[in-house]
């Protein structure tokens, strides 16, 4: 098979091309949510290459400007790939000066043995005739056996331009998370309100999780919890402040060591000290021992609440005796008080009692926006500086900015970078200048980028804004792609990633050097019956990881990366809706609900194309072949009907429904040597295109049945057809009624009944695929057609008379639905595929081909289990090997032995051909080395007239 790409010269040369064009034109550019919108007017393409430059010297990596090629597979003939590799420009002109003189009736275009001459004559010995009318083939997917230079030359540049979008999406790291999950599996905890503070202790690979009632857990890099404490913030109140209000009345007791516990609002690791600081709501900051979680100092703010914490000390300096806490508080000030390390240290407690130190006192109360307070007791000092007029909820110091940057709902001064200008001796205290940015309707939270380096803010106006920490006057970006308020911000520094989080569980992940969305995850736990995400925290030690975190915690590794083996490599991210087996071109095409289809090489399992959004935003619903297999046509959710070339994703044709209901089942036909396709939706009707090769959208040639026809041929949705020359439909709907019409003249011929499917109160009584027996159709008495559904009964009909010959339940009584079902080209093996993911394999050569009155039932060849969830997609290949697809994600090839060959997959090129195993490495989901002969657990009946 030769999978022709342009060569990566030619690529630079588009790539930029397309940019410049799409800059002087004004064409939409990279914006926020995953969706093409306008590119905002600062973005600059220089910028995003000198930050991936960066990036990339930070990792240690070597920078190649030239656009990678695919690896060599050294399984192919190493002469496919001399039209990919060896292709440069000069070739490209004696290419086209060629098409200019060979010309055909005057439309300058060549035959398929011009084509083969041409290339030969340009490219020299080393392709052979089959590879170059493979390339032939590839590039005429109009069909009409020509081709031109415009179609060859629109041929190459789109599929360059998409094998560099395939690579650079591969080359992106995302996080693994199952397509089908409804909500993010959490780890159950000792938490029992949200999680405000997540922390991890790199030198002893530990998580430290701390929530609002106080309770503190401490996890090993697995999540395994080693200790918990709780209500660490709960003690006997002042007496002073409310002995009065507790004094017990004479009608009742009141214990006043039930007072309500202080909640928690920010948590931090003095790991010099030992020690956690944490900051409550009864206007205390609290210094705990690391070991014992027993109180040491207590530090009083007055009248202030502390929101946020960050403890910060010069490490590099061993002789340091001074570091610094600040804190922002429900008063709009941002504080750093700084202290003595020995003082500390040297406080001992009275009576086990924790000291308590006033920060802030009555008597040196003043609300000045700048004061500055000697403390005496720990050798140190608090500035206060008052910068929001709202409250300033949250605050960090970034040492190499020499910056204290905060923020506040406060849309005035929404965010506040406060540059040290000059420095007391051990790093603390010193002069400060502020630059203030006002942000509509205020910041909740931001985050710093050190590559790229640049402040990402969010807010209630759910914009992610993109500052340099420099110059504040505006944003350099704005992505938009939340729908609520915008509540926390983490950075994988590793990639140039921006992961942020909002107020209805929607996790975004953003790429700082394009400014896109890269992936959403989205957590749709009910929000009245549990607690929502209130932190996302990224760890880019090891192989990094992010924490969504409410009151239990969600993990979330990158693709390819986990801690153990790999056990499911997924083909898609979505669900699967198809994997179809390309003759021609030995290829399978797979397409899922997130509307992407990719091409895999079916003599190596490596993909080898890949284009998204198919149908916009509308999910993948049907998929086939035409007759040629030139061509790939798809039905969307939303109606649409699309014809592709799928080897460079090129949009040929439209197909215009009446409508816009659901597209269930599509295929190419053949009548009267005209080539139709026919469509199946949510409609209750068949729609019926003609293949026009020259038009580019086409309107229906008929509906059946026709209004006039006073007969329907179905009550309910249509889920699924099947055809047999030379025109007669057979068609399925979700109420259990099969139609078997002519599609020439669009009558009915026969409505087909089985017992059950009138019962109403049946709720298994869909039709999900029907199939005939082609091979059958002269034979007098035999079964033609196979009907099956929700219910896991294959039932076997004679056309003909419309009689039920016999019907089995193929699923081991079970009681599951089978979706999918296939057969061979000589129609005496029968594959089906369940709800279950299992799959059977029948020999059906000597089963209902006569009016003998006793059944021979199908031999059962093998039993296995394939997928996790429900197959959608059976299709067989030659030499009795079968392709299947899930909507777990995968697509996989085994033989009707039941010998498994190894997945396709993102992170694997594999040997699909090797016999020498049952599954790749980490592949298997299960025993698929026993074969299971279960006719004696089958239930067969035999129907007569």
């Amino acid at each position: 098979m030769a999978n022709v790409s342009l060569p990566s010269i030619f690529q630079d040369a588009s790539a930029v091309a397309s940019e410049e064009a799409s800059r002087n034109a004004g064409l939409p550019g990279p914006s926020g949510g995953g969706a093409r919108g306008p590119r905002h007017p600062k973005y600059n393409p220089r910028l995003a290459v000198i930050a991936q430059l960066a990036l990339a010297k930070k990792k240690g990596r070597q920078i190649d400007l030239v656009a990678d090629t695919d690896s060599v597979n050294v399984l192919k003939d190493k002469a496919l790939y001399r039209a990919e590799r060896e292709i440069n420009l000069s070739h490209f002109r004696e290419l086209m000066q060629i098409f200019e003189r060979a010309s055909k009736d005057g439309k300058k275009q060549l035959d398929m043995e011009n084509f083969k001459r041409a290339f030969g004559a340009v490219l020299g010995k080393g392709l052979t005739e089959e590879q170059m009318g493979l390339l032939f083939m590839q590039v005429d997917a109009n069909t009409d056996n020509a081709v031109d230079w415009e179609e060859f030359s629109t041929f190459m540049l789109l599929r360059a331009e998409r094998q560099t979008k395939m690579r650079e999406e591969a080359s992106i790291q995302l996080f693994d998370v199952p397509s089908t999950m409804l909500s993010f599996p959490k780890l159950q905890t000792r938490h029992h309100e949200a999680i405000i503070a997540v922390i991890f202790v790199p030198g002893q690979n530990r998580f430290i999780t701390c929530s609002r009632e106080g309770t503190l857990c401490v996890w090993t890099e697995s999540l395994k919890l080693q200790r918990c404490f709780t209500s660490i913030c709960s003690r006997r109140r002042h007496l002073r402040d409310t002995i009065e209000d507790l004094k017990p009345q004479k009608e009742k007791k009141v214990n006043i060591l039930r007072s309500p516990t202080p909640w928690a609002h920010d948590c931090v690791l003095m790991a010099n000290l030992n020690k956690f600081a944490v900051a409550s709501d009864d206007h205390e900051i609290t210094f705990y021992e690391y070991s014992t979680l027993s109180p040491h100092i207590r530090l009083d703010l007055y009248d202030s609440v502390a929101l946020s914490l960050h403890y910060w000390v010069n490490s590099e300096n061993p002789d340091n005796d001074v570091a610094s806490l600040f804190f922002s508080t429900d008063q709009g000030y941002v504080c750093e008080f700084t202290f003595s390390i020995a003082a500390v240290i040297a406080q001992k407690k009275r009576k086990g009692e924790a000291i308590t130190i006033s920060l802030v006192s009555p008597s040196s109360y003043h609300p000045a926006s700048l004061s500055t307070a000697p403390l005496g007791a720990l050798g140190g000092t608090l500035t206060r500086h008052k910068v929001h007029e709202d409250w300033a909820v949250k605050v960090r110091y970034y040492h190499e900015l020499h910056s204290l940057v905060s923020c506040s709902p406060d849309p005035k001064a929404s965010l506040v970078v406060a540059q040290r200008i000059a420095t007391k001796p051990g790093g603390g205290g010193g002069r400060w200048s502020i630059f203030t940015a006002p942000v509509c309707k205020g910041v909740n939270t931001f985050a710093y980028s050190h590559f790229p380096v640049s402040l990402v803010t969010g807010g209630a106006d759910r914009q992610l804004r993109v500052w340099n920490p420099h110059r504040l006057s505006h944003p350099m970006a704005a992505l938009k792609g939340h729908n609520a308020p915008i509540i926390d911000i983490s950075i994988n520094d590793i990639d140039g990633q921006v992961i942020s989080l909002s107020s209805d569980n929607m996790i975004k992940v953003w790429d700082l050097r394009t400014m896109q969305c890269l992936q959403s995850l989205l957590d749709r736990m009910p929000l009245e019956s549990d607690v929502p995400l209130s932190r996302i925290f990224f760890n880019s030690s090891g192989k990094g990881k992010l924490l969504a975190v409410s009151n239990g915690i969600a993990e979330f590794k990158f693709k390819g990366k986990s801690d153990t083996q790999v056990t499911t490599s997924r083909t898609h991210e979505y669900p699967l809706r198809a994997a179809l087996y390309n003759p021609n071109f030995r290829q399978i095409v797979t397409g899922c609900d997130g509307g992407v289809i990719q091409v895999w090489d079916a003599l190596t399992g490596l993909k080898t194309f890949r284009f998204s959004e198919a149908h916009g935003k509308a999910e993948i619903t049907a998929m086939g072949f035409d007759t040629g297999h030139r061509r790939l046509v798809t039905g969307a959710r939303d109606g649409t009907i699309f014809v592709w070339n799928f080897h460079n994703g090129q949009l040929i044709r439209e197909l215009v429904k009446p409508d816009s209901s659901e597209v269930t089942s599509i295929m190419y036909i053949e009548m009267n040597e005209t080539q139709f396709i026919v469509a199946t939706s949510w409609n209750k009707t068949v729609v019926i295109f003609e293949d026009d090769a020259s038009a580019a959208r086409i309107r229906p040639r008929a509906v059946y049945p026709n209004k006039k026809d006073p007969t329907p041929w179905h009550h309910e949705d249509v889920l699924c057809c099947d055809f047999c020359p030379p025109f007669l439909l057979a068609t399925g709907s979700y109420d259990g009624q099969i139609a078997i019409s002519n599609l020439q003249s669009g009558h009915l011929i026969h409505r087909l009944k089985w017992p059950g499917a009138d019962d109403k109160s049946n709720p298994n009584r869909s039709i999900d695929k029907v199939l005939f027996l082609k091979e059958r159709i002269m034979m007098k008495n035999a079964a033609t057609l196979l009907t099956t559904g929700a219910d896991g009964v294959i039932r076997w009909w004679q056309i003909d008379t419309a009689f039920l010959i016999w019907e089995m339940d193929a699923t081991q009584g079970n009681g599951e639905g089978i979706y999918a079902m296939s057969v061979n080209s000589s129609n005496n093996l029968l594959v089906t595929g369940d709800s279950q993911g299992w799959v059977t394999v029948f020999d059906i050569s000597l089963t209902c081909i006569d009016d003998r009155d006793e059944i021979t039932p199908p031999n059962v060849l093998s039993v296995f289990r394939g997928h996790l969830k429900g197959i959608v997609s059976i299709d067989l290949m030659e030499s009795s090997f079968m392709v299947t697809a899930s909507t777990d994600g995968t697509a996989r090839v085994f033989t009707a032995r039941n010998n498994f060959l190894p997945n396709f997959s993102h992170n694997y090129g594999l040997g699909l051909w090797r016999l020498c195993g049952h599954a790749g490495p980490g592949l298997a989901l299960g025993s698929f080395s026993s074969i299971y002969l279960l006719k004696s657990r089958k239930t067969f009946r035999r129907f007569s007239a």
